[in-house]
């Protein structure tokens, strides 16, 4: 194995320069910084870039034809979710979603969906509605964005859930629009 120690290689301008051959390993040994100055270019067009070096490493993405009510209490699922499987313990997940819902009946409610990791709460969204007469209805919709860190290389389940939070009313979610929810989960390399 040959060592190189020198403070510059400075080529004729215009000139490429190229360190090693086909099939050589060129290797930064732990503890040293490799810097790129501001306005430079580092292109990496064609090449495959592997590991986990805060890039975008997956995105998974359901749309869902979803068509449901709840005057529960409880939550339950509304039938969107969405699995993903991170390559490294390192990674975090941002998770992306969107439900329209509405309140069609003249009786004030209160609805709250929740953004779950397997059995994991990630947050909840609020939608209040007042009475209105009977001929109307309110449109609203739900929106979450999170950036969990699930340090997990298992596969992992993303979905929301909605329950009746205050009131008597009905609250319907997606409306059977199709593809009218939906769930992006994004993972990003550490």
């Amino acid at each position: 194995m040959s060592t190189l120690n020198v403070d510059k290689v400075d080529p004729s301008t215009g000139t490429a320069l190229e360190i090693g051959s086909s099939g050589d390993t060129l290797n930064v040994p732990s503890g040293v910084t490799l810097d790129i100055n501001s306005g430079a270019t580092l292109d990496a067009t064609g090449a495959t870039i592997t590991g986990a070096i805060g890039k975008v490493l997956q995105v998974v993405n359901t749309l869902a034809t979803v068509n449901g009510t709840t005057t529960s209490g409880t939550y339950g699922d509304i039938g969107l979710s969405r699995t993903i499987t991170c390559t490294a313990t390192t990674s975090k997940v941002v998770v992306i979603a969107t439900v329209p819902c509405k309140n069609y009946n003249d009786v004030q409610s209160e609805a709250q969906f929740q953004m779950l990791r397997d059995s994991t709460t990630l947050g909840t969204q609020y939608v209040g509605y007042a009475a209105m007469g009977s001929d109307d209805v309110l449109l609203d919709s739900i929106a979450f964005t999170y950036l969990d860190s699930p340090s997990s290389t298992s596969e992992l389940t993303f979905k929301v859930q909605a329950r009746l939070a205050g009131g008597s009313g009905t609250v319907q979610y997606g409306f059977g629009v199709s593809n009218g929810c939906s769930l992006t989960c994004m993972e990003i390399g550490a």
